[in-house]
């Protein structure tokens, strides 16, 4: 069995103590808080694929002026946007799982604005 202290960040000691040690499984709140938590980190982690595909299609398209509909206006407002989120969140003290996403779709976005950069330098040439 995990050690509580590696569970903390996913349920809290009370809800540990009543749904691990006790096996008090029609704790309603304790459990709505959990699947609350886990949904928060499954989000986190499915967004860390989100923009990855975008990347690769386009660094696959550089040079062959394959570049269409894809804006780099767009994609830089899109990054503003998962920066004011992230700056939000963080300032406001609220827990990683409810705004880890942003963190992590505004890193792709910072790779996906590189790599549109440096395709359209090389459509250029």
């Amino acid at each position: 069995m995990a050690k509580p202290e590696l569970m903390y960040g996913v349920i809290s000691p009370a809800c540990y103590s009543s749904l691990v040690e006790e096996r008090n499984f029609t704790d309603i709140p304790c459990a709505k808080a959990v699947v609350s938590k886990l949904a928060g980190y499954a989000i986190v982690f499915g967004s860390s694929i989100l923009v990855l595909p975008t990347i690769v299609n386009v660094l696959r398209s550089k040079g062959t002026g394959g570049l269409k509909g894809m804006s780099e206006a767009g994609k830089m407002m899109q990054t503003i946007g998962y920066s004011w989120a992230f700056a939000y969140n963080m300032i406001n003290g609220h827990n990683f799982s409810t705004y880890g996403e942003s963190v992590i779709l505004y890193a792709q976005h910072i790779v996906l604005l590189a790599a549109l950069l440096y395709a359209d330098h090389t459509n250029r040439v």
